[in-house]
């Protein structure tokens, strides 16, 4: 096994862009489909809007593999149902993913508009898995209020405690 050091920029930003979606897959697959319309508050997006905020993020890291502009291929509709919305989340990062591993040197090093600011392919998917996981602790918060089991993100939960080895 390669250590971070040894791993290319490709290799890098791969496995922690799957590490990272597996355990939001985790978080989003916690929560209860009867209140995806919650808000936990007056200016806090609805539990669907923010789910689909995780989806829209890999779709900009794909619309960047593939050379459009960061935004252009976001849907305008989405599924009611979490399982679709969940499956829709999974196919769009397997794609990216698939693009990353297959990029070059030269394609992830090709710079782009993203909101106003000239950077490289590379750095926008750091940005997006960035606020990916910003956005995951946010919802985090949701999962508790909905009544929901919260799942180890980065350790143990009050409702996943740390397992005494035996």
């Amino acid at each position: 096994m390669k250590t971070i050091r040894e791993q290319s920029a490709r290799e890098l930003i791969l496995n922690f862009r799957q590490f990272e979606f597996a355990t939001t897959m985790r978080v989003l697959k916690a929560y209860p489909e009867d209140k995806l319309d919650m808000k936990p508050a007056e200016k806090s997006r609805s539990a669907r809007q923010l789910i689909t905020t995780f989806i829209s993020e890999e779709y900009v890291c794909r619309a960047v593999m593939q050379g459009h502009a960061p935004y252009s291929d976001i849907p305008r509709s989405w599924p009611d149902d979490l399982a679709e919305l969940l499956d829709i989340f999974n196919q769009v990062h397997d794609e990216a993913q698939g693009m990353i591993a297959q990029a070059d040197d030269e394609e992830l090093d090709r710079v782009v508009d993203f909101n106003g600011f000239q950077v490289r392919a590379l750095d926008v998917l750091w940005i997006e898995l960035h606020d990916q996981i910003h956005h995951r602790g946010q919802f985090s918060v949701y999962l508790r209020l909905a009544g929901a089991r919260v799942p180890s993100i980065y350790g143990p939960t009050a409702d996943e405690p740390l397992k005494k080895q035996s």
